[in-house]
């Protein structure tokens, strides 16, 4: 678990030595808690997980002679210090697909930590993933993973901006009383509004990677809204209000 004196000894030595610096993947929860250190370290930092709508991400203290920019292009190309790993299934007519879990479970099996790995994006058919993973444990991945699941895999590096899978994009909409983020959550995820509350109690619900910690936050119009264990979407804002009061809202759900 990332805390925030890791944090401030990442930026002070990015600021002190002028190089790039950065931790390990870190989860909505860490990178929620990392954003305010790092402002007050006074450093120039980005988060990077491989592609656009990624969760896990690494968080980059960037030197004085580079920019968020470059950065991104570097491990865009796979020359970076994120490598994205194509595991393919061995015979997909003929065996079972493999899922996150399997996928999961088999790097760190190898004794590879959580932190390690970012995102874990599968195809449709589920014969084939792209996996994120810190670049120095790639060629210890490629080596020593033979199986997931029960399934025997293929695998390859490839460039992160070489990954072809990408969220599917589903469009949500309906009536709510107000646009707090309560309802939205009620809303999209078909549950109680009291129980969307309980959500924001417990620290599960994030905005563009930001912990919320008031039921009655206003979420702006583009905003990403992750609730942990049932998933994330996009607010695209109001549409019409009703003669009683009620707002017409449209998002994103994102799968």
């Amino acid at each position: 678990m990332l805390s925030p004196g890791r944090v401030r000894d990442l930026a002070d030595q990015a600021m002190r030595n002028d190089y790039v610096t950065h931790t390990g993947f870190l989860s909505l929860s860490e990178q929620s808690m990392a954003v305010p250190e790092t402002e007050k370290a006074g450093v120039r930092a980005c988060f990077y997980g491989g592609h656009e709508e990624a969760d896990r991400k690494v968080l980059y203290f960037l030197p004085s002679y580079m920019d968020e920019e470059p950065l991104t292009r570097q491990e865009d190309s796979g020359e970076g210090f994120i490598a994205c790993l194509r595991i393919r299934v061995r015979g997909a007519r003929f065996t079972k697909e493999i899922g996150h879990r399997d996928c999961l479970g088999a790097l760190m099996h190898l004794g590879i930590g959580r932190d390690q790995i970012g995102d874990i994006l599968l195809t449709r058919e589920g014969d084939c993933a792209f996996v994120y993973v810190l670049a120095p444990v790639a060629e210890h991945i490629i080596r020593d993973l033979v199986t997931v699941g029960r399934t025997h895999v293929d695998i390859d590096r490839v460039p992160p901006d070489a990954c072809t899978v990408r969220p599917v994009m589903t469009p949500v909409s309906g009536s709510i009383a107000s646009v707090r983020i309560d309802s939205l959550v009620a809303m999209v995820f078909h549950i109680s509004r009291s129980a969307a509350q309980d959500l924001v109690a417990s620290d599960e619900v994030f905005a563009d990677g930001r912990t919320i910690t008031s039921a009655s936050y206003v979420p702006a119009q583009g905003c990403r809204i992750s609730v942990r264990g049932h998933g994330k979407f996009i607010f695209e804002g109001e549409e019409k209000k009703t003669r009683k009061g009620r707002i017409f809202v449209r998002a994103s759900g994102l799968s």
